[in-house]
């Protein structure tokens, strides 16, 4: 199936691009969510027309990624935990803990876009959050001892 992109899409391609997609993830995901078009032939003329205001959107959108990579960047996350006396800790940190934690902060991120190895021990930890298509924030997390 073949689809117009309307939104910047990490691992797929930018507003404006017209990209081949299985059909299932066309026409469950990409359509509903208003995040493509079904790519016509009279809508990629429209397309060709329409390009120079689909690449300043996509633009606009890079340049808004880039700058909340600079804001996230400068954010410093603390979790307390409870650990073992070897340092530790009792379950792990998610990237739901994540999201909350910039939630706090006054910043909304989608946890599936965030990027984190298993963080089992106490310590500082980086994790990245794919902001758009080649904008990655590199975070770090400290994860302290939680008083018992």
């Amino acid at each position: 199936m073949k689809v117009i992109l309307l939104e910047n899409i990490p691992g797929l391609g930018r507003a404006g691009d017209i990209k081949t997609v299985r059909d299932g993830y066309g026409r469950n995901y990409l359509i509903p969510q208003k995040l493509a078009e079904m790519a016509t032939l009279s809508r990629e003329k429209y397309l060709e027309r329409k390009k120079a205001a689909l690449s300043k959107k996509a633009q606009l959108m890079f340049d808004s990624a880039q700058e909340l990579k600079e804001k996230l960047e400068l954010i410093a996350l603390v979790v307390p935990k409870k650990s073992s006396v070897e340092g530790k800790i009792f379950g792990s940190v998610t990237s739901s803990d994540i999201v909350n934690l910039v939630a706090e902060h006054g910043f909304t991120i989608d946890k599936k876009r965030v990027v984190i190895q298993h963080v089992k021990t106490i310590g500082e930890h980086i994790f990245h959050v794919r902001l758009d298509e080649g904008v990655t924030a590199d975070m770090k997390i400290t994860v302290e001892t939680m008083d018992q």
